[in-house]
């Protein structure tokens, strides 16, 4: 019986190398080994490595809100989004397909993250460009009179385009996606900071 693609695939891997003139440790042979194992075929069982991007949630806070879930430059300052995971359009009906890893202040005041998706499919729909666009999800809590008393990071979506002008993917797997470049009639300038 003839050998299947994935199985000759699997023999490769449980194979050290040949020589070939140069000496492979054991350890270097593990370290390859580990990594065609986890960014392997999906269709052939292999695991995928998840797709780390970095982002604007938020762009800098405004004197005024457009949206009571907008935060001031305060609210800013003060959130952590790190944890809260990461869903796509706001279907929090559906598991999460990653998660925030970190996030901080951009130079010029806005929230930056970087975070990961888990999932397969989003990220191939995240790489093609189908959904390059960042949108926080806020949970406002208000008093009786429409008041907001708090506003609390609950996720963050991949979607086509977030609402708020400026929340995109910037980087995916430490590569450049997404930059801003100005042309006026004194010169060209890219735009320093959160676009690259």
């Amino acid at each position: 019986m003839a050998a299947t693609a994935s199985q000759l695939a699997k023999k490769r891997l449980d194979t050290p190398p040949p020589r070939c003139g140069k000496k492979y440790s054991l350890k270097t042979f593990v370290f390859i080994r580990s990594f065609l194992l986890c960014c392997g075929n999906e269709r052939e069982g292999g695991r995928m490595a998840p797709l780390t991007f970095r982002g604007i949630a938020h762009p800098p806070a405004k004197n005024s809100r457009d949206h009571p879930s907008d935060l001031s430059a305060g609210e800013l300052l003060a959130t952590s989004a790190g944890g809260i995971p990461v869903h796509v359009e706001h279907d929090t009906t559906m598991a999460p397909v990653g998660h925030v890893l970190t996030s901080y202040e951009g130079t010029r005041g806005e929230l930056r993250v970087i975070g990961q998706v888990t999932d397969a499919s989003v990220a191939r729909r995240v790489e093609s460009g189908e959904l390059r666009g960042l949108s926080l999800g806020t949970d406002c809590v208000g008093d009786m009179s429409g008041r907001v008393l708090s506003r609390h990071q609950k996720e963050l979506s991949l979607c086509e385009e977030g609402r708020r002008s400026g929340t995109w993917i910037t980087d995916i797997n430490d590569r450049s996606v997404h930059s801003v470049a100005t042309f006026s009639a004194k010169g060209t300038s890219p735009i320093p900071g959160p676009y690259r």
